[in-house]
Formats: C-alpha cells, structure tokens, sequence
C-alpha cells in the first residue's frame, strides 16, 4: 500500500468537496489511497481572533498534527471553511509543517463569493486543488521554489 492521506473537515466544509478533494489527491499521487475522516473537526477554542475576523493558522496546524499523530496517517490535510491568518501576515490559504506530514487549507478566500462574485463550484474546486497540492507539497518536505523563471 502506498501514500495513506486522510482529509478531514472543519468549520462546515461539505462533505462533498472533501470527497472531491480526496478522489483528485488519490489520482494526483500516484499509489496513494486519500480517504476523508467521517466526522467534522472542531475548531480550537481560542483560536478564533474577534478583532481580526480570523483564526489563528498556527492553532489549526496544532490540530492537524494531532489528528496526524492520532490516526496514523502518512498526510493529514486539515480543511476548514473559514479564514486565517499568522503573525505578520494579513491572511494566509493554507499552512503546512515542512516535511512533517501535517498541513491545513482555509477555504474562504477561494470562494469567488469572499470576493463579491457568484459562486462558482468549478473555479472553487480548481483552486482547493491547487492550494491542497501546494500545501501537501510542503507536508512531504518540499519548500518553494527560488528560480523566478521558473
């Protein structure tokens, strides 16, 4: 058996993006089986920052290595239907231990609606995707890239 990635939910992300997030992580990585945890992950108390609108990124990445460490998952991906932010930053999509199997992605800015457009499942889908991808990346160890030409 190869890559065990489990995707689990937070803050009400439907159960049928998890599901669509795992099936493409499954098809992604190849040998990998990416499953999604049947239960909603509750938020950490304390996490949330009233002045700010926002949770605190470092809080929910917590959460995730523990849920790592607690079902033996060779990746935990963290998905959570709100917005976040980390020190010295204004907002952050996602956040990712390097190289410590553990990441978390914040799905509010990839609405299109966030933004005062329609919703658009496609486009929202496509950019979950890419932001899961670019996070699970550091989750396996790989940092960005320093060629701009690249």
């Amino acid at each position: 058996m190869g890559l065990m990635i489990l995707v689990a939910g937070a803050a009400g992300e439907p159960w049928e993006s998890l599901e669509w997030l795992a099936a493409r992580l499954s098809e992604a990585y190849t040998g990998a089986a990416a499953r999604v945890l049947e239960r909603q992950v509750p938020l950490p108390p304390g996490a949330y920052d009233p002045g700010r609108g926002q949770y605190l990124s470092e809080a929910l990445l917590e959460e995730a290595v523990r849920l790592r460490r607690a079902t033996g998952a060779d990746l935990l991906l963290l998905v959570a239907r709100t917005d976040a932010y980390s020190p010295g930053l204004n907002f952050v999509f996602g956040q990712a231990v390097l190289g410590g199997g553990a990441a978390v992605v914040y799905t509010a800015r990839l609405r299109p609606e966030f933004y005062g457009h329609a919703p658009d499942e496609a486009l929202y889908r496509l950019r979950l995707l890419k932001e899961a991808l670019h996070e699970l990346g550091h989750a396996l160890g790989l940092g960005h890239c320093s060629n701009p030409a690249a």
